[in-house]
């Protein structure tokens, strides 16, 4: 991926493993981004494994605010620790319900009308062009552009993909 913030050429996670007593084990996942986030690999186990989860022993799974609050008030910002920790909890309710989590969120609020996965990288005009058309093919309406670096090569990118 070729963003503003230069390019990417892989990812690294952190899975996020949280048991309960029922013996349910819940799934969450952060990104680590460095340049996006501040947040590494390193950082994100540790403040896991010795604030996060010492700050939510004991609490009930299904409280999210009262999970949320503490992850707050032990550590600022680490937004994708939290968020993997969290994701954890939502991934036990829904599995503890039988449904899905958008379900234990309110439901679909409308048909997904259109294919909108696609996020493109900044790419050279002619790239950007040859990709566009090839996603086009495969039946997305929506694509999303990176912009945020040379003005007048976004722009190109822009029109070309339109």
């Amino acid at each position: 991926m070729v963003s503003a913030l230069g390019q990417c050429t892989s990812n690294r996670f952190v899975v996020v493993r949280l048991f309960v007593d029922a013996g349910i084990e819940g799934l969450g996942e952060a990104t680590i981004t460095a340049r996006w986030s501040g947040e590494t690999v390193a950082s994100v186990t540790d403040v896991i494994n010795n604030l996060l989860f010492p700050s939510i022993k004991g609490v009930d799974v299904q409280d999210i605010r009262e999970i949320n609050r503490r992850m707050d008030f032990v550590c600022k910002h680490n937004w994708f620790a939290k968020s993997a920790v969290e994701m954890a909890c939502w991934d036990i309710l829904g599995k503890d319900a039988g449904k899905p989590v958008f379900e234990l969120l309110g439901g679909a609020v409308r048909s997904l009308g259109f294919r909108s996965r696609f996020s493109m990288g900044a790419y050279d005009v002619p790239r950007a062009q040859k990709r566009a058309q090839e996603l086009v093919d495969m039946g997305f309406t929506t694509i999303k552009v990176k912009v945020g670096g040379q003005a007048e090569a976004d722009i190109a990118r822009v029109k070309a993909v339109r």
